[in-house]
């Protein structure tokens, strides 16, 4: 699993093999910091600072998408 050596973390999730600097990459595509589906994320709950998905909630199934959320949600530091 990724090492994180910071205080603040933040989340691209579905990032696409676009990695950007200070956000931790999630796609399922090998060059992703974390290689994983977005609707499991192998994250403990109450993690994350922030959490980014640009242009992935078209890509999950409708049926999905309240799954994909609720996974998102449950990433995020409360407040």
């Amino acid at each position: 699993m990724l090492e994180l050596h910071t205080d603040t973390l933040r989340l691209n999730i579905g990032a696409g093999g676009k990695p950007l600097y200070g956000w931790v990459s999630i796609d399922l595509d090998g060059a992703s910091d974390i290689t994983c589906d977005a609707l499991t994320i192998p994250l403990p709950d109450a993690c994350a600072d922030e959490a980014m998905a640009c242009h992935l909630l078209e890509h999950i199934p409708r049926w999905r998408t309240q799954d994909a959320l609720r996974e998102w949600f449950r990433l995020l530091k409360p407040g």
